[in-house]
């Protein structure tokens, strides 16, 4: 009894801190006549993926198979859940993973006969088969595996259908006009990948002109059977090919190089600390209400761990990735050919260092050595939810895309003390004097797509205003934020960047609707980048909530990248 006294307490507390959370928000929606829209998108969507999954386990009773099963949220039709029977855990990329069963599918195919060649990859591997070999093509894939390790999606006019490969149901897939055919593995402990990555397999049949026309898009779509053969390289992968479809030397093909940028600090370290405070008392930060001088901003939720986790998983066409550092590495991570420690010393004038400030390290990025001409900026705390091509951060022919939000920049110079809203009047007030416009909406905290000589274009003509930002120790109300916003603009107004469209999440570590966004994250996984920004506002316990994110982070992206000690991958 005397044991369950403190439980009773905690819950007590609980649920009175709920309560008086529940009265403002009343008391809120009374004022509004509603409830406010972000709060009310993030509950819908969240009690919709709930419903989702409660259905998903309520299936689970079925006594489908013994082999593992897992969730799957790329399943189609968009917005369903269903189970899958799994085959093995994943050890690589997603995007590997999709050339890894595109080969598995054109060995038994070839093995049959079936000479399937590759006509897309904006979406899927896409492969076409003539009409005529499709019962050919459909006992084949008989061969792929145990029975009900793959499934088959099949398409005929708006009728799609799901079956696992050699069912006698799968067996109307002899008439259907498209097939999608995958397997699953495991990703973590609930979910699956696969379905997101299955190879389109579409039938094509010789038209009235001689030429073949696939099925379902007759007339649209149409090939000469004697166009010469191909060989295709995608993601280093070859592929039997048409010229009749240039899939690697397509026109809406990004095919530039593209490198990744972090910048990173470890708040924690005793010896960086000690610099951090004494300059805070020489240069006094704080006497100008620097909110970016906080010590909140330096605090280590290993998000670096999982961001590169995401970027290895869902971005594996990034060409290099560079760490910027102040001297620093986590001791759990692994540099390779593939990711280099880069120290601000590398980057900026000696007269600038130390610094603690990120808009200074930002405005020297493009001189990191061996970056190439365009590349995205990561914060740490920026994380990929879900496959990304190049082509969502870049045109085909070398146009930067930028992402705008739905906040607007402050107009008032008093109206916010935060550095970031400072940073973005400054470089505002600076196009409105240069081009007479006026910029009125922030950029989605989101991987920045940048091109290395656009920022070295900036140095040089606003070099009066990018040297005093990149010697300013700490951030300063006459900083410029080059990378984060001010070059976008810029490129935008000169002709070198485009708006662009991304589905961007984001919450502040320490709101209190976190919980309600990690966990509608972890079941829509809809996001292609979500962001969990640090502030110095907390509502909440930051002991707590540091423990709840590495809870999430670790459940979304379970497994380690080339780039970590413990890994087990090559």
């Amino acid at each position: 009894m005397t044991a369950t006294l403190p439980a009773v307490g905690a819950m007590w507390r609980r649920v009175s801190a709920a309560a008086v959370r529940l009265r403002r928000l009343v008391g809120r929606q009374r004022l509004d006549g509603r409830m406010a829209e972000p709060t009310a998108t993030l509950i819908g969507h969240l009690l919709r993926f709930w419903w989702a999954a409660a259905v998903a386990r309520l299936v689970q009773v079925r006594p489908l198979t013994t082999r593992p099963i897992r969730l799957c949220p790329d399943v189609p039709p968009p917005g369903t859940w269903r189970r899958w029977r799994t085959t093995g855990s994943i050890d690589r990329p997603v995007g590997e993973l999709a050339h890894q069963l595109a080969d598995e599918v054109i060995a038994v195919l070839t093995d049959a006969g079936v000479d399937p060649i590759l006509v897309d990859h904006a979406h899927h591997i896409h492969l076409a088969v003539p009409a005529e070999s499709r019962g050919v093509a459909l006992g084949s894939l008989e061969q792929l595996g145990p029975h009900g390790a793959w499934y088959l999606r099949w398409r005929r006019g708006h009728r799609w259908r799901l079956h696992p490969v050699g069912s006698r149901r799968s067996m109307r897939a002899r008439h259907a006009e498209s097939w999608r055919v995958f397997r699953c593995v495991e990703l973590g402990t609930e979910l699956a990948a696969g379905a997101h990555e299955a190879v389109e397999v579409s039938f094509w049949a010789v038209g009235a002109e001689g030429r073949r026309e696939r099925l379902g898009v007759r007339g649209l779509e149409r090939y000469e059977p004697d166009s010469p053969p191909t060989v295709e390289t995608i993601d280093r992968h070859r592929y039997r090919g048409s010229a009749a479809f240039p899939v690697e030397r397509a026109l809406g093909r990004v095919r530039e190089p593209i490198d990744v940028v972090y910048t990173w600090v470890d708040g924690d370290d005793p010896g960086w600390r000690t610099e951090f405070e004494r300059w805070r008392g020489i240069e006094r930060p704080d006497d100008r209400r620097d909110h970016a001088a906080h010590a909140a901003r330096y605090t280590s939720h290993d998000e670096l761990r999982y961001s590169l986790r995401s970027l290895w998983m869902y971005a594996d066409w990034v060409r290099h990735v560079y760490v910027v550092t102040a001297d620093q590495q986590p001791d759990w991570l692994r540099p390779d050919q593939r990711l280099t420690v880069v120290s601000h010393r590398d980057i900026l004038p000696a007269a600038a260092l130390p610094t603690f400030n990120s808009h200074a390290i930002e405005s020297r990025l493009h001189h990191v050595p061996g970056l190439a001409e365009q590349f995205l900026y990561f914060n740490d705390d920026m994380f990929l939810g879900r496959p990304v091509r190049p082509e969502q951060f870049f045109t085909p022919n070398g146009l930067a895309r930028f992402f705008e939000s739905g906040a607007r920049v402050p107009t008032s110079p008093d109206g916010s003390a935060l550095a970031v809203d400072t940073a973005a009047r400054r470089g505002r007030a600076m196009l409105e004097a240069e081009y007479g416009v006026t910029v009125s909406h922030k950029l989605h905290h989101a991987p920045y797509a940048l091109r290395r000589s656009v920022m070295e274009e900036i140095e040089s003509r606003f070099a009066e205003t990018v040297t005093a930002t990149t010697h300013s120790r700490f951030r300063h109300p006459d900083d410029l934020s080059v990378p984060s916003a001010f070059a976008h603009h810029y490129a935008f107004l000169t002709g070198r960047s485009v708006h662009g469209e991304l589905h961007v999440g984001y919450e502040n570590l320490g709101g209190r609707r976190l919980a309600l966004f990690l966990e509608r994250t972890r079941l829509g996984r809809d996001f292609d980048v979500f962001c969990l920004n640090e502030t110095e506002r907390w509502e909440t316990d930051p002991v707590r909530t540091g423990e709840r994110v590495h809870q999430f982070l670790d459940s979304y992206f379970p497994v380690p990248s080339p780039w970590e000690l413990s890994s087990t991958l090559p």
